[in-house]
């Protein structure tokens, strides 16, 4: 009866540890994120107090978790103890005067067999109910989970389909009406305002957000990580060195990466994903990066972009614009350019 009083508390104490776990997280990888712009602006002092607070409410919350278990395990100890001296009693009292000392000796171990179980279930019993919000976490992690794992598909990607109604993450819907065709060797721009689900084609189209609505030449089911490379608007940097971050780990020659010195181009890969990949660039240098990728005639390239380069389009045989969630329009840069002719005059 004290366990199951006290099982809310226990459970309330884990989900405080759960949440000072998560709040120090957070604050850690905010610290390596803006590591840079906290050294500008001076700002160690401040994000150290931010790091010993979160670090120092991790504790206090393990502290305290394990305070309220140990008083528990305390109690169950004191009432098991106190039955076993009861029962020690209760036989004295029973056979007082004519009890012998293996009759003694029996009751004493009677006594600790009947004792020590429940001592040992309720300490256990303790310990499975202050995990309760782990394991209940665990197990929505679980009936939530994504679909399998895609295969490999088996051969070169020639063509990439999408035709969905919608495309939902949860119960949100995304994207609606899509129906596009992606052969390999072509070249493919895909432009719209901020927010209109451009990034969503992309993560969908690559398997990052599930969908059976996606076919890699004609089936469902299959991943084409191998053969993909992907150029975001955040590269991702790992603590090695520059040789290291192009090849990532892959062995390749000095010669090979001072030539290329971009890590797309080092992998070889036949299909490229651009995602913003140059909004933080010049207009000149743009123009230049974007060229040296969609250039070559065997790699098969779907940007996305906010606002596309005019000079770069000639590379590009398609040009996909997206509005509110779903494709309007699908042409090729001569009639893009004739139809929004005063945005492309004003654009270059």
């Amino acid at each position: 009866a004290i366990n199951r009083l006290c099982q809310p508390r226990l459970a309330k104490n884990q989900k405080q540890i759960l949440r000072a776990k998560s709040d120090w997280i957070a604050t850690m990888q905010g610290f390596y994120r803006n590591f840079s712009t906290i050294k500008d602006y001076g700002l160690e002092e401040r994000e150290s107090e931010a790091l010993a607070r979160s670090g120092d409410g991790s504790v206090q919350a393990h502290f305290r978790g394990g305070l309220e278990l140990a008083n528990l395990d305390s109690v169950d100890l004191d009432i098991g103890m106190a039955m076993f001296f009861g029962l020690l009693i209760l036989c004295g009292t029973l056979f007082s005067g004519t009890i012998s000392t293996g009759l003694a000796i029996t009751a004493i171990q009677l006594s600790n067999s009947i004792v020590d179980p429940i001592i040992n279930f309720t300490t256990i019993w303790n310990r499975l109910n202050a995990s309760r919000p782990v394991l209940e976490r665990f197990l929505a992690m679980e009936t939530t989970a994504s679909a399998p794992e895609p295969l490999a598909i088996d051969g070169p990607v020639e063509t990439i389909e999408i035709d969905t109604p919608v495309v939902k993450v949860g119960d949100k819907a995304l994207l609606h009406d899509i129906h596009l065709r992606f052969e390999k060797g072509k070249k493919y721009m895909i432009i719209g305002p901020s927010g209109c689900g451009k990034t969503t084609l992309l993560r969908t189209l690559k398997g990052a957000i599930p969908s059976s609505d996606v076919r890699l030449n004609g089936k469902t089911g299959l991943s084409m990580k191998a053969q993909l490379c992907v150029v975001g608007q955040h590269m991702a940097l790992f603590p090695w060195t520059l040789a290291q971050n192009i090849a990532l780990n892959e062995p390749a020659a000095p010669s090979t990466i001072d030539a290329l010195l971009a890590r797309v181009l080092a992998q070889h890969r036949p299909w490229l994903f651009l995602d913003e990949a140059f909004s933080a660039l010049d207009h000149e240098t743009t123009c230049r990066l974007e060229a040296m990728y969609v250039a070559d005639p065997d790699r098969s390239v779907i940007s996305i972009c906010h606002k596309p380069v005019i000079e770069n389009l000639k590379y590009y045989d398609k040009i996909i614009t997206m509005e509110s969630g779903t494709v309007q329009s699908v042409l090729d840069p001569a009639a893009w350019k004739q139809k929004n002719g005063a945005l492309a005059s004003s654009s270059a």
